[in-house]
């Protein structure tokens, strides 16, 4: 566990500052939850194991100028002449469908951690979900294609 404070709020991105002072502008999108963005928080989380000895022998100084190439990602394939082959469709078993609709590790953690705290609210709301996917993606769920996965959350959503 790492902590982290927010220094800027932009309607795409926000700037976070870590504790072992790192710096990361981390992209947010329209609809997320704070859950989600703090996810992409602790993927952006890179802490330096080591670095240049001091500031003097880093190859840049403040308010430098530079330009580069913009790299472009859309030539990537075209470029090498790679013809990649059609893969078939993944199917999944019911421990991927419960894998992919699980609270995440960190949503877990919290409400462990608030639970200890003695606040269990969250941690009631995690058990009552995994309970639930657990009974929706039980053990005589057939394998499906993705596409069937789909398609069947698209039912749930339904009823």
């Amino acid at each position: 566990m790492f902590t982290y404070i927010i220094k800027e709020v932009h309607s795409h991105q926000i700037t976070v500052h870590y504790e072992d002072g790192s710096v990361a502008e981390v992209p947010v999108y329209d609809g997320e939850s704070k859950e989600t963005i703090e996810e992409r928080i602790s993927q952006f989380y890179h802490p330096t194991t080591t670095g240049f000895q001091t500031t003097s022998v880093v190859p840049f100084s403040v308010d430098e100028v530079g330009s580069t190439e913009e790299w472009d990602h859309s030539n990537l394939l075209s470029e090498t002449n790679v013809e990649l082959p059609e893969l078939p469709e993944q199917v999944l078993t019911y421990q991927d469908m419960r894998q992919l609709n699980y609270p995440t590790i960190q949503v877990q953690l919290m409400a462990m951690h608030e639970a200890r705290q003695g606040i269990t609210s969250s941690l009631d709301a995690v058990d009552s979900e995994i309970i639930s996917f657990n009974t929706i993606f039980n053990e005589n769920m057939p394998d499906m294609t993705e596409t069937e996965y789909n398609e069947f959350l698209e039912g749930l959503s339904e009823l």
